[in-house]
Protein backbone atom coordinates (compact mmCIF):
# COMPACT_ATOMS: atom_id res chain seq x y z
CA UNK A 1 0.00 0.00 0.00
CA UNK A 2 1.45 3.68 -0.83
CA UNK A 3 0.88 6.32 0.88
CA UNK A 4 1.02 10.06 -0.44
CA UNK A 5 2.94 12.51 1.69
CA UNK A 6 1.46 15.94 2.58
CA UNK A 7 2.64 18.84 1.56
CA UNK A 8 3.96 20.86 4.12
CA UNK A 9 3.43 24.58 4.31
CA UNK A 10 5.73 26.81 2.40
CA UNK A 11 8.03 28.96 5.49
CA UNK A 12 9.03 31.57 2.77
CA UNK A 13 5.66 31.73 1.76
CA UNK A 14 3.84 32.15 4.50
CA UNK A 15 6.37 34.70 6.50
CA UNK A 16 8.00 31.86 8.60
CA UNK A 17 7.47 29.38 11.31
CA UNK A 18 4.94 30.64 13.64
CA UNK A 19 4.64 28.38 16.88
CA UNK A 20 0.84 26.74 15.69
CA UNK A 21 2.39 26.28 12.12
CA UNK A 22 5.09 24.39 13.78
CA UNK A 23 2.43 22.31 16.27
CA UNK A 24 0.87 21.66 12.44
CA UNK A 25 3.53 20.45 11.29
CA UNK A 26 4.39 18.24 13.75
CA UNK A 27 1.15 16.89 14.19
CA UNK A 28 0.79 16.09 10.22
CA UNK A 29 4.39 14.65 10.28
CA UNK A 30 3.37 12.35 13.72
CA UNK A 31 0.13 11.25 11.35
CA UNK A 32 2.25 10.40 8.51
CA UNK A 33 4.28 8.27 10.26
CA UNK A 34 1.92 6.56 12.24
CA UNK A 35 0.18 5.96 8.54
CA UNK A 36 3.24 4.73 7.77
CA UNK A 37 3.70 2.25 10.20
CA UNK A 38 0.05 1.08 10.88
CA UNK A 39 0.26 0.18 6.87
CA UNK A 40 3.71 -1.77 6.77
CA UNK A 41 2.66 -3.67 9.73
CA UNK A 42 -0.74 -4.69 7.63
CA UNK A 43 1.58 -4.84 4.67
CA UNK A 44 4.03 -7.39 6.58
CA UNK A 45 0.33 -9.48 7.69
CA UNK A 46 -0.82 -9.96 4.51
CA UNK A 47 3.12 -10.84 3.18
CA UNK A 48 2.81 -13.67 6.21
CA UNK A 49 -0.78 -14.51 5.17
CA UNK A 50 0.40 -14.29 1.73
CA UNK A 51 3.46 -16.77 2.22
CA UNK A 52 1.26 -19.39 4.57
CA UNK A 53 -1.42 -19.45 1.92
CA UNK A 54 1.33 -19.95 -0.95
CA UNK A 55 3.16 -22.70 1.21
CA UNK A 56 -0.41 -24.26 2.22
CA UNK A 57 -0.84 -24.29 -1.66
CA UNK A 58 2.39 -25.50 -2.72
CA UNK A 59 2.04 -28.24 0.41
CA UNK A 60 -1.58 -29.19 -0.89
CA UNK A 61 0.32 -29.58 -4.71
CA UNK A 62 2.65 -32.18 -3.38
CA UNK A 63 0.55 -34.04 -1.83
CA UNK A 64 -1.54 -34.28 -5.03
CA UNK A 65 1.62 -35.37 -7.04
CA UNK A 66 2.78 -37.96 -4.64
CA UNK A 67 -0.57 -39.53 -4.76
CA UNK A 68 -0.39 -39.55 -8.97
CA UNK A 69 3.29 -40.84 -8.22
CA UNK A 70 2.17 -43.76 -5.44
CA UNK A 71 -0.92 -44.53 -7.69
CA UNK A 72 1.65 -45.49 -10.36
CA UNK A 73 2.89 -48.22 -8.33
CA UNK A 74 6.51 -48.16 -10.29
CA UNK A 75 9.07 -49.52 -7.69
CA UNK A 76 11.98 -50.48 -10.71
CA UNK A 77 13.28 -47.21 -12.48
CA UNK A 78 16.41 -45.26 -13.73
CA UNK A 79 16.74 -41.98 -14.42
CA UNK A 80 19.35 -39.22 -14.33
CA UNK A 81 20.01 -37.25 -11.25
CA UNK A 82 22.21 -34.86 -11.19
CA UNK A 83 23.08 -32.45 -7.87
CA UNK A 84 24.09 -29.33 -6.91
CA UNK A 85 24.99 -27.63 -3.73
CA UNK A 86 27.32 -24.83 -2.23
CA UNK A 87 28.92 -27.98 -0.55
CA UNK A 88 28.66 -30.73 -2.87
CA UNK A 89 30.85 -33.74 -1.55
CA UNK A 90 33.55 -34.87 -3.71
CA UNK A 91 32.78 -37.02 -6.86
CA UNK A 92 34.51 -40.56 -7.41
CA UNK A 93 36.51 -41.57 -10.21
CA UNK A 94 37.03 -38.77 -11.59
CA UNK A 95 33.85 -37.76 -12.46
CA UNK A 96 32.42 -34.85 -10.27
CA UNK A 97 29.53 -35.28 -7.77
CA UNK A 98 27.43 -32.79 -10.00
CA UNK A 99 27.31 -34.75 -13.10
CA UNK A 100 24.14 -36.25 -14.49
CA UNK A 101 24.98 -39.75 -12.79
CA UNK A 102 22.24 -42.69 -14.20
CA UNK A 103 20.56 -43.60 -10.73
CA UNK A 104 18.59 -47.27 -11.07
CA UNK A 105 16.29 -48.12 -8.50
CA UNK A 106 14.88 -51.52 -7.45
CA UNK A 107 12.02 -52.46 -5.30
CA UNK A 108 12.26 -48.34 -4.15
CA UNK A 109 15.81 -48.46 -2.92
CA UNK A 110 18.58 -47.07 -4.82
CA UNK A 111 21.06 -50.09 -5.92
CA UNK A 112 23.16 -48.41 -8.07
CA UNK A 113 24.52 -45.14 -10.01
CA UNK A 114 27.06 -44.65 -13.05
CA UNK A 115 28.33 -42.20 -14.90
CA UNK A 116 30.23 -43.18 -18.16
CA UNK A 117 31.15 -45.92 -16.77
CA UNK A 118 31.98 -45.42 -13.29
CA UNK A 119 30.21 -46.85 -11.13
CA UNK A 120 29.35 -44.61 -7.56
CA UNK A 121 30.39 -46.80 -4.82
CA UNK A 122 28.05 -48.85 -3.29
CA UNK A 123 28.47 -47.80 0.48
CA UNK A 124 27.96 -44.10 -0.46
CA UNK A 125 24.31 -44.69 -2.50
CA UNK A 126 22.98 -42.60 0.09
CA UNK A 127 24.00 -39.29 -1.64
CA UNK A 128 21.30 -39.88 -4.38
CA UNK A 129 17.40 -39.85 -3.95
CA UNK A 130 15.28 -42.20 -4.93
CA UNK A 131 11.58 -40.63 -5.95
CA UNK A 132 9.88 -41.02 -2.38
CA UNK A 133 13.69 -39.41 -0.90
CA UNK A 134 12.56 -36.45 -3.68
CA UNK A 135 9.26 -35.63 -2.01
CA UNK A 136 10.85 -35.74 1.16
CA UNK A 137 13.23 -33.45 0.50
CA UNK A 138 10.56 -31.11 -1.89
CA UNK A 139 8.49 -31.43 1.65
CA UNK A 140 11.11 -30.48 3.85
CA UNK A 141 12.22 -27.59 1.50
CA UNK A 142 8.61 -26.42 1.50
CA UNK A 143 8.13 -26.32 5.33
CA UNK A 144 11.67 -24.93 6.14
CA UNK A 145 13.92 -23.64 3.55
CA UNK A 146 13.88 -19.86 3.01
CA UNK A 147 13.48 -19.96 -0.44
CA UNK A 148 11.99 -23.41 -2.88
CA UNK A 149 10.94 -24.18 -6.15
CA UNK A 150 10.00 -27.17 -7.58
CA UNK A 151 8.80 -28.84 -11.37
CA UNK A 152 7.13 -32.07 -11.31
CA UNK A 153 7.12 -34.30 -14.43
CA UNK A 154 4.24 -34.56 -16.45
CA UNK A 155 3.91 -37.76 -16.96
CA UNK A 156 5.27 -39.47 -13.64
CA UNK A 157 4.11 -36.90 -11.31
CA UNK A 158 7.79 -36.99 -8.86
CA UNK A 159 9.94 -33.84 -8.23
CA UNK A 160 11.90 -33.20 -11.94
CA UNK A 161 13.48 -29.74 -10.52
CA UNK A 162 13.96 -28.70 -6.89
CA UNK A 163 15.84 -25.60 -6.07
CA UNK A 164 16.32 -25.14 -2.08
CA UNK A 165 17.84 -21.64 -0.96
CA UNK A 166 17.65 -23.22 2.89
CA UNK A 167 18.51 -19.57 4.85
CA UNK A 168 16.50 -16.49 3.10
CA UNK A 169 19.48 -14.42 4.40
CA UNK A 170 21.81 -12.86 1.32
CA UNK A 171 24.58 -13.13 3.24
CA UNK A 172 24.54 -16.69 4.45
CA UNK A 173 26.11 -18.46 0.98
CA UNK A 174 26.75 -22.36 0.30
CA UNK A 175 23.75 -23.34 1.49
CA UNK A 176 22.11 -23.75 -1.52
CA UNK A 177 21.14 -27.11 -3.21
CA UNK A 178 19.34 -28.27 -6.46
CA UNK A 179 18.25 -31.97 -7.84
CA UNK A 180 17.59 -32.50 -11.48
CA UNK A 181 15.79 -35.36 -12.42
CA UNK A 182 15.25 -36.83 -16.25
CA UNK A 183 15.02 -39.34 -18.44
CA UNK A 184 13.06 -41.70 -16.23
CA UNK A 185 12.47 -45.28 -17.81
CA UNK A 186 10.41 -47.85 -15.55
CA UNK A 187 12.17 -50.97 -15.67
Amino acid sequence: MKSAATPLPDRAAHGGATGRDAAARAATLVAMLVAILFSATLAGCADEESAAMEDSQALAHLRAERERWVALDIRNYQFSQRRFCGECPPGFGGVPYEAAWQVTVVDGAVVAAEFGGVAWPSERLDKFYNVEGLFALTERALREAGHSAVTYDADYAFPAEISIDWVADPQVVDDEQAVSNADFQPL
